[in-house]
């Protein structure tokens, strides 16, 4: 594929030509890649990785919390709310563990969260739950969404205040 001067010029990585003796070489589409110079076939992109440009040799493994169900994606999916992923290039995600529902929504409050108190009681319910003080646990999830719910217009806005409320919850189903 590719002429110069009488000799064929092989296709670069990420690029392909099916058919001998054709001077243009065909970039791979999104969601497929050519990994080597010369070939003469596109390869799709697997399951677990995507590819949202063209011309390219390798695809992209999924990132943690994002997932590729089937082969020849163009973009990863977001795993939905309360599940997440253990490693890169995952095909589906996984129910979080309440570990791990108390770290988000640690992260969370730490990021948005109106100054130590809000945290002060996700740590205090995270610290009490995996002393395996799950009254003490609820009391101070309690207390981190009345926090939330009172801060709602505040330091907070009406959407940041449901989404620690709604993620305390989800960290009360244990």
């Amino acid at each position: 594929p590719g002429t110069g001067s009488g000799s064929l010029i092989p296709c670069a990585a990420g690029t392909y030509q099916p058919d001998i003796g054709k001077a243009a070489c065909i970039p791979a589409a999104v969601g497929h890649y050519v990994p080597s110079m010369g070939s003469a076939r596109v390869m799709r992109c697997a399951a677990g990785t995507y590819q949202p440009n063209t011309g390219r040799s390798a695809c992209i493994l999924a990132s943690i919390g994002h997932f590729v169900p089937g082969r020849g994606a163009s973009s990863q999916l977001t795993c939905p709310n309360y599940q997440t992923t253990s490693a890169l290039g995952a095909t589906a995600c996984r129910v979080m563990t309440t570990p791990e529902r108390f770290g988000a929504l640690t992260a969370y409050v730490t990021d948005k969260g109106p100054g130590s108190v809000l945290r002060q009681f996700v740590v205090a319910a995270r610290t009490a739950f995996l002393g395996n003080d799950i009254a003490g646990a609820r009391r101070n999830l309690d207390e981190a969404k009345s926090t939330a719910r009172s801060e709602s217009g505040h330091s907070l806005t009406p959407g940041q205040a449901n989404k620690i409320v709604k993620d305390a919850n989800a960290v009360l189903v244990w």
